[in-house]
């Protein structure tokens, strides 16, 4: 699907220590809800045009992981309002696809026996048991990356690859945990209740940790995808990060 705007962020447990910057989460490995300027941080966000062909790069770090989850990213994908705004931001909470895509449990490992993903005291979740991911391969997806070593040693990079296709048939509203705004970061605290979440996500359950909380998806106007329209990520270097 050529010029939809492709978003990617990592999840909470973005970088190597399980910090998720742009919001205030109880799983954010430094300092949790307490990290207030944490609100006004957007480090391993990122956002691209895919090209005629369908397909979009982005360079960035290999996740870390926070408790409760295995490593993920989060993608999400606009068709509709994808212009920029003056302050060089797109600002759209009703998107085609929502999802994430996940990592080969051996290079999993690997990486997080390296530093600094070593120093992460977060107790980690395989991919067996993680719940979204055993959700997503139900139906005999498969949400993973391909990927290859750039290199003998893990820190020269690693080279992944993620295809997938949009049903442009439907849209949903998604709920963020948190929004930037000119005077700064602010949590979100009008999102649904979930039982037994409140204590991780005080101002309600955020879609993009869950796609199939939030509102329904809506049938919409515009006809089936085809085959030509399917959407392809292309491969996009993944680093491991730096140490601070």
């Amino acid at each position: 699907m050529s010029h939809a705007v492709l978003e990617t962020k990592h999840p909470p447990g973005a970088n190597s220590t399980g910090v998720y910057s742009g919001a205030l989460a109880v799983v954010n490995g430094n300092g949790g809800m307490s990290d207030k300027p944490n609100l006004n941080k957007a480090f391993l966000r990122g956002i691209q045009q895919t090209d005629s062909e369908g397909v979009v790069q982005f360079d960035t770090n290999f996740p870390g992981h926070y408790v409760g989850r295995t490593t993920h990213l989060h993608i999400i994908t606009h068709v509709e309002d994808t212009k920029a705004k003056e302050n060089n931001t797109i600002w759209n909470s009703q998107v085609r696809h929502i999802g994430q895509a996940f990592f080969d449990q051996t290079l999993i490992n690997a990486i997080e026996a390296t530093a600094p993903y070593s120093t992460n005291r977060q107790a980690r979740t395989a991919n067996k048991n993680d719940a979204i991911l055993i959700q997503e391969t139900a139906n005999n997806a498969d949400p993973f990356f391909e990927y290859v070593q750039l290199g003998t040693n893990l820190k020269d990079g690693v080279f992944g690859w993620f295809s997938f296709g949009v049903n442009m048939t439907y849209s949903r509203s998604i709920m963020a945990v948190a929004q930037k705004f000119k005077e700064g970061g602010k949590m979100v605290t009008t999102n649904p209740k979930l039982p037994g979440f409140d204590a991780m996500f005080p101002g309600g359950f955020p879609t993009a940790f869950q796609p199939g909380f939030g509102s329904a998806a809506v049938e919409t106007s515009v006809p089936s995808v085809t085959k030509e329209e399917e959407q392809r990520e292309a491969p996009a270097p993944l680093t491991l990060e730096e140490a601070e």
